[in-house]
């Protein structure tokens, strides 16, 4: 592993020096965005709009901003610093500090995938160092003595008046080929395709990604607005990607030819993107499915509903996380089964869903379990405080059913097929079963966790902690409890209705990210983790320095840390064009 590790490190700075030879006679020229200089057929696609832009905006989320406070500054400055110390042989390698080396690029950095006539695709990387070339120039001259030292060879041609450079390892079977045009470093391991990126420089006619009829639909939904917009985008064809990587190999092509008659040639593409402290908004993640339409096949089996989101009046304020979503199991179930069937003949998946499942439960799940759901299900989080240990966090699943009274006796035949694993218990006039679970040589057994099920309100629930079912069972009529009357939560669903616009969620989700960051605060700063530290910190440099560095500077009361911290959302929306996922957190003033 080492001398991977080496190798790789030695390559990668060899590559990269030599760029320092054709760097003072490049050509500048005004290039055009990454997306129009990459064949219309690329793969996969991955760009940070500009560098310098993402650094200062994450500078402004709520992450930057609390480890820019005073209060938490010195602790990250340490554990910064230690983390330097700890790299110091990297630096060595590159002639200068990591923080130097980082803050080289300032524009433009995009990555492809490219498919080639023969053999895997190649890989293109842009780089804009902006008006830092002349260091970038500096830390590749280094590099370059590296690569000369380790005997790589090096060959040059002229294109287009611009000098290639061909760099081959002697300890590596891939070539790499770059050049230096403008500000711009633009490597690649195929030469082919760095001439036709090259080709497109200053010229955004012809065909491109840009003018890929899945890219462009994807980025249409995902590259945000003129006022807000995307810092980094992605894209991938991933059907495309598997047929490229898999040339040549017998067992992957039969396997695709499949694809066309399970329906998965339907999935189009996938591709996202992300805005950092713009607005009202810390952050906004996009991610989007591109689907055929009609779909068929394995992509009918996606059959997201829609109907009503507003929380149980079982689910209290005071959870992290909710989550809810429509979902037709009885459709998805047939789909699935015809689909099956159609390749391995009539009854059987039914038959291996019986002898898998049914038979082993003592419930039919085709006949009792999927005709029971409603289609809506909901998962939800909760903390209970004071943190003391990791188990404090529950969560808790639950599915709507149709007619709970009926049910019942579905999971009582379940409960009794498995005697020795329940345990009937009642609470508040709610019956509800404790899973047994054997204890082994605990310290501390009151800690382990208690999964318990119930049917509660016409849903079936299932939860890691029964201290979490208890509490439902406990505030469940307190309608004044319940998280739908939240404050919070109703600003988050007041975005996620302008966000979906005239599209109704199929799913949403609620998150307050201050409740999951005050656990990991109070486990930090509690006595048990503190004396589990300073007994690992003379044996382990990893915590020794965060042993040292939380002694010399304590985390600051939680209220400072609170302050910057905003509820979130998420949702899923279905259109023609596919899936389209959206999260968000606020962001405070």
């Amino acid at each position: 592993m080492l001398c991977l590790r080496s190798r790789f490190i030695r390559s990668s700075l060899m590559f990269a020096a030599t760029l320092a030879l054709v760097g003072a006679s490049a050509v500048a020229r005004a290039h055009q965005p990454a997306a129009k200089m990459l064949p219309e057929d690329t793969l996969a696609f991955l760009r940070i709009a500009d560098t310098q832009n993402l650094k200062d905006s994450f500078l402004k989320t709520s992450l930057g901003r609390i480890a820019s406070d005073p209060q938490v500054a010195p602790l990250v400055r340490q554990l910064y610093g230690s983390g330097l110390q700890a790299l110091s042989r990297v630096e060595d390698q590159l002639g200068t500090s990591i923080p130097d080396a980082l803050s080289i690029f300032q524009g433009e950095i995009a990555i492809g995938l490219v498919p080639k006539e023969d053999g895997p695709p190649a890989a293109v990387i842009l780089l804009d160092a902006g008006n830092q070339l002349a260091a970038a120039q500096k830390l590749l001259d280094h590099g370059l003595e590296i690569a000369e030292k380790n005997g790589s060879d090096k060959s040059e041609e002229m294109v287009d008046g611009v000098k290639f450079v061909t760099i081959r390892p002697r300890r590596l079977p891939q070539s790499f080929t770059y050049f230096v045009n403008d500000t711009t470093i633009v490597i690649g391991t195929d030469k082919d395709a760095l001439k036709n990126v090259l080709g497109r420089w200053d010229d955004a006619k012809g065909k491109s990604l840009a003018t890929n009829a899945q890219y462009s639909a994807i980025m249409h939904r995902c590259e945000g607005t003129k006022e807000q917009p995307a810092q980094l985008t992605w894209f991938v064809d991933p059907i495309a990607t598997v047929k490229a990587f898999s040339r040549g190999n017998a067992t992957a092509q039969i396997g695709l030819a499949l694809l066309p008659t399970i329906g998965l040639d339907g999935l189009k593409g996938i591709g996202g993107s992300m805005i950092l402290a713009s607005g009202e908004f810390d952050s906004i993640l996009h991610v989007h499915v591109l689907l055929d339409n009609p779909r068929a096949g394995a992509i009918a089996l996606l059959q997201l509903g829609e109907g009503d989101v507003t929380p149980e009046r079982w689910v209290p304020n005071d959870v992290q996380g909710y989550t809810t979503v429509y979902w037709d199991v009885g459709t998805t179930f047939d789909k699935l089964t015809t689909l099956i069937e159609s390749f391995q003949g009539e009854g059987t998946f039914r038959n291996t869903i019986k002898s898998t499942v049914s038979d082993r439960i003592g419930v039919d799940v085709e006949k009792d379990l999927v005709p029971a759901l409603a289609g809506r299900f909901t998962m939800t989080n909760w903390i209970e405080k004071p943190a003391t240990s990791i188990n404090a966090q529950a969560t808790l699943v639950a599915a709507k059913l149709k007619d709970a009274d009926k049910f019942q006796e579905v999971l009582d035949k379940v409960v009794a097929k498995f005697p020795e694993r329940f345990t009937k218990k009642s609470y508040g006039g709610v019956t509800y079963y404790a899973v047994t679970r054997e204890v082994r040589d605990l310290t501390a057994p009151e800690d382990l966790p208690v999964p318990a099920v119930a049917i509660i309100d016409g849903y079936l629930m299932g939860t890691n902690q029964v201290k979490f079912l208890e509490k439902i069972i406990r505030d469940k009529d307190d309608a004044s409890n319940s998280l739908a009357k939240s404050l919070d939560f109703k600003l988050i669903m007041s975005k996620i209705a302008r966000q979906s616009g005239e599209a109704k969620p199929g799913m949403i989700s609620f998150d307050r990210p201050e409740e999951g960051l005050r656990m990991w605060y109070d486990l930090a700063t509690g006595a048990k983790s503190r004396d589990r530290l300073k007994s690992r910190a003379d044996n382990n440099r990893f915590f020794g320095a965060l042993n040292d560095a939380l002694e010399k500077n304590p985390l600051p009361p939680f209220a400072v840390i609170a302050k910057y911290l905003a509820p979130g959302g998420s949702m899923i929306t279905n259109d023609d064009s596919g899936f389209h996922y959206t999260r968000f957190t606020l962001r405070r003033d």
